[in-house]
């Protein structure tokens, strides 16, 4: 559980960090516990954009985790 756990704040902190550098981005409520991002935007926003964005920078972050979890099965 605790590598669960570690996973969750991993992927929440790269999520946040990513997100920082967006400046339509007003406000991000991040649960991850079921792994949900919502966001709050002001201004003119291309929102298909932004969430093709956030798509691939959870699959970035989902794929770094996953290459961590399989080294660390061979302990």
């Amino acid at each position: 559980m605790a590598t669960q756990q570690q996973g969750g704040a991993v992927w929440t902190q790269e999520l946040i960090q990513f997100l920082q550098t967006q400046p339509a981005v007003a406000a991000v409520r991040v649960n991850a516990a079921d792994m949900t991002v919502s966001v709050a935007t002001l201004g003119s926003v291309d929102q298909a954009q932004l969430e093709q964005q956030i798509q691939e920078v959870l699959l970035a972050i989902e794929a770094k985790l996953a290459t961590g979890r399989a080294r660390g099965e061979g302990r």
